[in-house]
């Protein structure tokens, strides 16, 4: 920092305010607004990039309304406390501004813990609950004995935030992305999931990835990060998957494949009581009829486009604004809704009831005609992704509309209202979405939840204790499975399956298993050599109805020997009688 202006201002004739080093430390960290008329503005202005980092966003409030107080005040002891303080206190905030909270002591510990039994664990974060913090201190403590660490997001803004953090307990993280293009040199590297991959293509970095000895992967449940196990390259590394839904759905590759063990921490419920998350109240309107849209087996989740036909009709999105105005009116929002198409047109419609929306989606399809039809009507409602949320961000539009894209990754802390304009099977999409509003924030008290689609009868409350699993009935999203301990290796498996995916033992089938019961039962005895309970027990293992072993009896034995027979076998004797009486007929 340019130092000649606090130099300048030494000399002048000011009247003083009294400010301590901390007080003036923190107005530093805040960018200057225009209509804040301190002389320090020319010591701050070539701070840019120390503002984007967002390092202390909980202290945002208190120095904006310190800053209000002194509007208009001349303030040389703000120069003063600046030029005297500010290094040691830059060398402080980057060392010791984290300080882990009970539970995450308690989580971390519980991580270690895992790591001695397993070398590949998924630790379940849920919302505000600090995951980028427990992955700063597992790389801090790795880095303390040499060791590397690689870092894999799956998206970008993930990948920027996990390396503030670092920043933040004493690490300079290095980058792979399409930006860094250079093999690191470092012991910590946060990488792009999409980019890595491009770059094993290549054995230098297949080599490099053999270097690292603890893999921390951000939102373990996707599947960006699969090719990583996939390769083998992580067999011998020890690896932590974070993320707030550790569940797949559909036939996606079980979690149970990368991951040995889930780290249970503080459900949403523990985080609310404790006040680290917003209370959130709760609408449902009824949901259109979904009886005919299919579940896509691939993902677990409704048939996107046939969704998105269901939920694109003038009166649904009428109805998300009517009761949008009536619950929360111009509250700050995020819409989820079924498709791109869809979050277009809901835009429009808040647009035209005089409600400041933008839209904000990956990408159209050319291919199709009538979805980049409407994207040319409507695109100046969006815009470029980091200015659109930066506009957001700055309270420049209310409303934001997107199909997905801003699910996971994306921290805003002012959101006050979700809208569920869809409807979901996904456990992990329905609580990931709502996550988004309940944030805490200075000018917030309560959040919302506005129900659309049905998913709060269908999935449970926001806040319902879940109890996750590695494994899941494949085409399905919820009911998820047991597991088993592999007969031949050891290892956990889902309890459905016929081989183990780790070490290729194959399980007998049902009937297998039957004839190997059988055979244990009564060897290469003839019917006449077994006792009843073995011949009643032999009918059953070979799938024979009850009554055809009661009549070989009948038939086999005299009607003194038939009697003794079925009252060994615990049929009472008005049952035998019956029977008798029957079939002398």
């Amino acid at each position: 920092m340019n130092t000649d202006y606090v130099d300048e201002f030494e000399n002048y004739d000011r009247k003083l305010i009294k400010l301590n080093s901390d007080t003036a430390i923190l107005l530093h960290i805040f960018k200057k607004k225009p209509n804040h008329h301190f002389e320090d503005w020319m010591v701050l202005q070539d701070n840019e990039e120390y503002f984007k980092k967002e390092c202390v966003p909980d202290y945002e409030d208190a120095a904006r309304q310190f800053v209000k107080q002194f509007e208009g005040e001349e303030c040389m002891a703000f120069v003063v406390a600046l030029k005297k303080n500010l290094k040691e206190s830059y060398k402080k905030m980057s060392t010791n501004e984290i300080k882990l909270r009970d539970y995450q002591e308690v989580g971390i510990t519980r991580l270690r813990n895992a790591l001695t039994n397993h070398k590949h664990v998924i630790f379940s974060a849920c919302v505000s609950y600090g995951k980028t913090v427990i992955m700063s201190f597992m790389a801090k403590g790795a880095v303390e004995k040499g060791n590397k660490v690689l870092i894999v997001s799956h998206r970008s803004e993930l990948m920027t935030q996990t390396g503030g953090t670092l920043e933040r307990v004493g690490i300079q993280a290095e980058y792979i992305s399409p930006k860094h293009r250079n093999i690191p040199k470092g012991l910590v590297v946060s990488a792009m999931a999409q980019t890595l991959r491009r770059r094993l293509e290549k054995p230098e970095w297949v080599e490099w990835v053999k270097s690292v000895s603890l893999c921390l992967i951000d939102e373990g449940h996707t599947s960006d990060a699969d090719f990583l196990f996939e390769s083998g390259l992580l067999d011998d590394k020890y690896v932590v998957g974070l993320t707030g839904t550790p569940m797949r759905s559909g036939n996606q590759r079980q979690l149970g494949m990368n991951y040995e063990e889930i780290v249970e921490t503080a459900q949403i419920q523990d985080m609310m009581d404790r006040g680290n998350i917003t209370k959130l109240r709760t609408f449902t309107v009824d949901a259109p009829d979904l009886s005919k849209v299919n579940t896509d087996y691939r993902t677990g989740d409704f048939d996107s486009r046939q969704m998105g036909a269901v939920f694109n009709k003038s009166v649904q999105y009428k109805g998300v604004i009517e009761n949008y105005m009536r619950i929360c009116p111009m509250k700050k929002a995020i819409c989820f809704d079924a498709t791109q198409a869809n979050a277009i047109r809901m835009c429009a419609e808040f647009n035209e009831a005089g409600i400041p929306a933008k839209f904000l989606i990956s990408g159209i399809d050319k291919n199709k005609p009538d979805e980049l039809a409407l994207y040319e009507r409507y695109k100046h409602l969006t815009g470029n992704r980091e200015q659109l949320i930066k506009d957001f961000h700055d309270d420049k539009f209310t409303v934001i509309c997107n199909s997905g894209i801003l699910s996971t990754g994306y921290d805003e802390t002012s959101i006050e209202v979700c809208i569920l304009n869809r409807a979901t099977q996904s456990v992990q999409f329905y609580i990931q979405a709502t996550g988004r509003a309940i944030r805490l924030h200075p000018n917030k008290t309560e959040a919302f939840l506005l129900d659309f689609g049905g998913n709060i009868s269908r999935l449970g409350k926001f806040e319902k204790e879940r109890k996750w699993a590695l494994w899941h009935n494949k085409g399905k999203c919820e009911g998820i499975q047991g597991v088993k301990e592999c007969k031949q290796c050891g290892k956990y498996i889902a309890i459905t399956a016929s081989e183990c995916p780790f070490c290729g033992y194959v399980y007998p089938t049902e009937k297998e298993i039957r004839m190997a019961e059988l055979q244990e039962l009564v060897g290469d005895l003839k019917f006449d050599q077994m006792t009843p309970t073995q011949f009643f027990q032999y009918a059953e293992l070979k799938g024979y109805n009850v009554y055809w072993a009661i009549r070989q009896l009948y038939i086999r034995n005299t009607e003194s020997d038939f009697r003794k027979a079925m009252k060994e076998c615990g049929y009472s004797s008005k049952f035998i009688w019956g029977y008798i009486q029957r079939n002398k007929k």
